[in-house]
């Protein structure tokens, strides 16, 4: 049996709303971000008290000095430990966190030991979308940084295309006085991340992580970790 003329003009009238809508869509591009955010952490951790803390950590900015963690702290509006300081400075190379504390105990734990953690940690949200595949320059990342290289990204199943991986050096000064035998360890994260609609998640990822043992005082060059997710 043929089809009828009024069957043949039903099927390419969706036949062409259904071009329409793809052509549309790939006009509009990947759906725009609910939500943007960017958030900074510093957490440590020790196993012994210690008294005298003063760390200088950089901050992230942009290209242009566009700084909105560094903002948001001059502004009082970042969780700060009981009993902890901290302030923005402005270097010739980009402002720097500076957290201190005249102590900072290690509580005493069921099994005998003694351990604290403290973490001191920013979130700005902002209108705009974040560029997360290629954010340097364009946006807020840590600064200074020397040499930063491609590396391998690691726990991938299979290659994401849509990831980079690098590795960069970074300066931080610490000062603290402490057991000879203290273990100490410092993560300092910053991201800039999109959420769409639809709950999808894209982000960039910069990470300094140090494990130290008795006092100290003085600078480390420290290799961080960055990572970058392009729109696809």
């Amino acid at each position: 049996m043929k089809p009828s003329r009024t069957t043949i003009v039903a099927v390419a009238v969706l036949v062409t709303v259904a071009f329409a809508v793809l052509i549309a869509s790939s006009l509009i591009g990947p759906p725009a971000p609910a939500e943007s955010t960017y958030a900074y952490s510093v957490t440590l951790g020790t196993d012994a008290a210690l008294t005298n803390l003063s760390l200088l950590l950089p901050l992230p900015a942009a290209a242009d000095g566009t700084a909105p963690v560094a903002e948001a702290v001059r502004d009082g509006n970042a969780t700060v430990p009981d009993g902890w300081r901290a302030t923005v400075l402005e270097t010739d190379s980009g402002p720097v966190l500076r957290l201190e504390a005249t102590a900072v105990p290690a509580a005493a734990r069921p099994d005998g030991r003694q351990y604290s953690t403290y973490q001191f940690g920013v979130t700005v949200p902002t209108g705009d979308a974040i560029d997360t595949g290629d954010p340097f320059g364009q946006e807020p990342t840590l600064a200074p940084v020397d040499g930063r290289r491609e590396r391998p990204c690691p726990n991938l199943a299979a290659p994401d295309p849509g990831q980079t991986c690098y590795d960069f050096d970074a300066s931080v000064t610490l000062a603290y006085e402490a057991p000879a035998d203290a273990a100490v360890t410092i993560d300092l994260v910053h991201t800039g991340a999109n959420v769409d609609g639809s709950g999808r998640h894209r982000m960039y990822y910069e990470r300094l992580s140090l494990a130290l043992e008795g006092p100290q005082d003085g600078s480390k060059v420290v290799t961080g970790f960055a990572s970058t997710e392009a729109d696809g």
